[in-house]
């Protein structure tokens, strides 16, 4: 076999070895990208008020609900348990809206009218 001859056998072999080594790695990078959109979605599947709470509880450890899902952890971690089942108890639906309420204003009493919210206390003592 002359060496022209040869080249189009390598060339042949050297991409089916390519493509025999790469294949598994394509593969694991689908199924991947498949849990990360699993995972997504769970959390998507929560109303933005528990969203919020759980991003709240979070905070005290650094972490978002977006960092946990390029984690890989899903709201159906054992270690978010407590966490979930306290911000699933509270729910927008609860919150009273257009109600009766009396504000203090510098000395003052003013009678208004309020919606509730949920809020977040900074260490300063502030809400946001």
């Amino acid at each position: 076999m002359t060496r022209i001859a040869k080249l189009p056998y390598l060339f042949f072999r050297a991409n089916f070895i390519v493509i025999g080594v790469w294949l598994p790695v394509l593969f694991s990078i689908a199924a991947q990208a498949q849990e990360y959109d699993t995972i997504r979605n769970a959390w998507n599947a929560f109303r933005p008020s528990q969203q919020i709470c759980i991003n709240a509880k979070l905070q005290d450890s650094d972490v978002t609900i977006d960092q946990l899902i390029d984690l890989g952890i899903g709201p159906d971690d054992a270690r978010l348990g407590d966490i979930i089942s306290g911000c699933n108890s509270l729910s927008a639906e609860d919150l009273k809206q257009n109600f009766e309420c009396t504000i203090a204003n510098e000395g003052t009493k003013i009678l208004s009218w309020c919606d509730q919210a949920f809020a977040l206390l900074n260490p300063d003592g502030q809400y946001r």
